[in-house]
């Protein structure tokens, strides 16, 4: 089905003063987000609270309708699949939070991508302005932060005496009497990983908020200091994921069909043939590569473990929350399990938690999600699916696929660029195409 336009006319004051709390909220949370990246799982449901009492005072954003298209029953199914897993997982428990965490926030996204195309231009405008200048703010503390070795969060950690138990990891903490004196710089990694997926957005939002001229200098000046910021930081994940995007942003200017080709062949690869490449990086004795950085080596070595792992259950996998329960079984005299707590891979904890079935549904989701950026106006596909490339290079090696500020992330990536595309909607287009 598809999502049609509610006719613009003149904003109304009530529109302008809900667009600007909004907006100032929006922009909070994207700051934060940059700031402490744990925050991003509490954003969700403030801005699903926030439009819901929206609903009682603006009657254009109650007008919207919950519109539901292939992208959301596949994902639908997949979750569904994953509550299934539990009947074989190792401890049914273990995969009930995470279940509820991410049937929680797809349904927050879904609630917030309605009604955001449903919503008055106005608000929609400013949300963007807020989005924009939140992650400028975000950026410039990360930036400060890259430059001074962390002294500003050093000094408030000092400050407000924070126990050495609250703090993770470990091993970016060093310690002297009791004395907090430094922070790896490894502690920012989480930190810059929702740039590249809120990055493209902002520029696409930028073009629409600000007179073309400006906006092309505004642009290139946000692209090159967000740029510097990933460069001079130790997230390599995220220094991947901005070439890749960048390249897929160059390729969709000079041919939509071109770019999206190049994403459905390498998702299905990615989403498909991730096992035989992990165990191929394996066998290559890659992980003794001295000029392969650590971090990869490490993971070179848990991706081949946990492809082995897939094995044992090719199918239906070992069900969701497996590996995180196995990761707390140590056997005795062992300080630390030998199994990972996640595969650092989505492609490949989707394999060992829910086999083939799950990978399938993992790769109909993203062909689903490629083909509807497609049917988006001309001007948007090239910063859309340079943000959906991003999300490929930052799910192929972050995180567990399980955690709830992991998970929250992406649906405010989507909203994030549901907002920019919104504003590319000319009076009375169609606006963004669902599959049917």
């Amino acid at each position: 089905m598809d999502l049609q336009t509610v006719p613009e006319g003149r904003p109304s004051v009530r529109a302008e003063f809900f667009g600007r709390i909004f907006g100032i909220v929006v922009g909070i949370t994207i700051t934060a987000a940059l700031v402490s990246p744990r925050t991003i799982a509490y954003t969700m449901p403030i801005l699903t609270a926030l439009v819901f009492a929206g609903l009682w005072f603006e009657p254009r954003i109650a007008s919207f309708r919950l519109n539901v298209g292939t992208v959301e029953w596949t994902m639908l199914v997949f979750l569904a699949f994953c509550v299934v897993s539990m009947f074989w997982a190792l401890k049914a428990s273990s995969a009930l939070q995470p279940l509820i965490s991410a049937l929680g926030y797809f349904c927050s996204s879904l609630f917030l991508l309605n009604a955001v195309f449903a919503e008055d231009r106005t608000i929609a405008l400013r949300i963007a302005e807020g989005i924009c200048v939140g992650l400028l703010v975000g950026l410039i503390y990360l930036g400060f932060e890259i430059a001074t070795n962390e002294q500003f969060k050093l000094s408030l950690y000092r400050g407000l005496h924070i126990p050495r138990s609250w703090l993770r990891p470990y091993r970016a903490f060093t310690w002297h009497n009791d004395e907090l004196v430094a922070i790896d710089p490894t502690d920012l990694t989480r930190n810059i990983a929702p740039i590249t997926l809120l990055l493209w957005s902002a520029l696409l939002a930028l073009q629409k908020i600000v007179q073309p001229n400006v906006a092309r200098v505004m642009s290139g000046i946000l692209f090159l200091f967000a740029a510097l910021i990933i460069m001079k930081s130790e997230h390599e994940t995220s220094k991947v994921a901005l070439l890749w995007s960048t390249l897929i942003f160059l390729v969709a200017r000079s041919g939509v069909e071109r770019s999206s080709r190049i994403l459905q062949v390498t998702w299905v690869v990615a989403c498909l043939a991730v096992i035989p490449a992990a165990l191929s990086l394996q066998r290559l004795n890659l992980y003794q590569a001295s000029w392969i950085q650590p971090s990869l080596r490490e993971r070179i070595i848990i991706w081949n473990h946990t492809a082995e792992e897939s094995l044992r259950a090719p199918i239906i996998g070992a069900g969701v929350g497996t590996m995180h329960e196995l990761s707390l079984r140590k056997k005795p005299g062992e300080e630390f399990s030998a199994e990972p707590s996640h595969a650092h891979n989505v492609y490949l904890q989707t394999w060992r938690e829910l086999g083939a079935v799950g990978a399938g549904l993992l790769t109909l989701i993203g062909l689903a999600t490629i083909k509807r950026i497609r049917r988006l106006t001309e001007s948007a596909i090239p910063y859309v699916q340079a943000t959906f490339a991003s999300v490929m290079a930052i799910i192929a090696a972050s995180y567990g696929m399980w955690q709830p500020w992991f998970i929250a992330m992406f649906g405010m990536c989507v909203i994030v660029a549901a907002v920019a595309i919104r504003l590319c909607q000319a009076e009375g287009e169609k606006t963004m195409a669902q599959a049917t």
